[in-house]
C-alpha cells in the first residue's frame, strides 16, 4: 500500500482488481478499478473524460467493497496506448460524503491479504 506522501494523495491507496459500472449521462459503462482510497478511485475505461466531469460509480455485490453507488468527479484522464483500441486511466475523487463507501474502503485498506474481485 502506498502512503499519501508518496503520490500527493490525502489518503493511503491500495491496488485492487474490481469490475464496476459507471454512469455518464444516461448511459452505463463497464470499468476496471485499479486502486482505491477513501477519497476516490482510479479505473480503466474505454471512454475519455475531461477533468471536472461528474461520474457515478456502482460497486456491485463483491467481497471487498459492498454494494454502493458513489458520485465522483474526474481529476485526470490519460490514454493507455498499450491497449488496442486505446483505453484510459481515469482518476476520480468522491463528491460529498458516503459513509458506507468510506467504511468498506477503510476495512479493505487495513486487511493484510484482501481478496481480488
Amino acid at each position: 500500500m502506498k502512503n499519501s506522501s508518496e503520490d500527493g494523495r490525502g489518503y493511503p491507496r491500495k491496488e485492487i482488481c474490481l469490475g464496476v459500472l459507471f454512469k455518464h449521462g444516461m448511459e452505463w459503462f463497464p470499468a476496471d478499478i485499479k486502486d482505491v482510497t477513501v477519497g476516490g478511485v482510479s479505473f480503466i475505461a474505454s471512454e475519455k473524460f475531461d477533468p471536472g466531469t461528474e461520474i457515478n460509480i456502482f460497486f456491485g455485490d463483491n467481497h471487498d467493497i459492498g454494494n454502493n453507488d458513489v458520485r465522483t468527479v474526474v481529476l485526470r484522464c490519460r490514454v493507455l496506448e498499450s491497449y488496442s483500441p486505446p483505453k484510459y486511466l481515469v482518476a476520480v475523487k468522491l463528491v460529498g460524503a458516503n459513509e458506507k463507501y468510506a467504511q468498506d474502503v477503510l476495512a479493505y485498506l487495513e486487511r493484510e491479504n484482501p481478496g481480488v474481485g
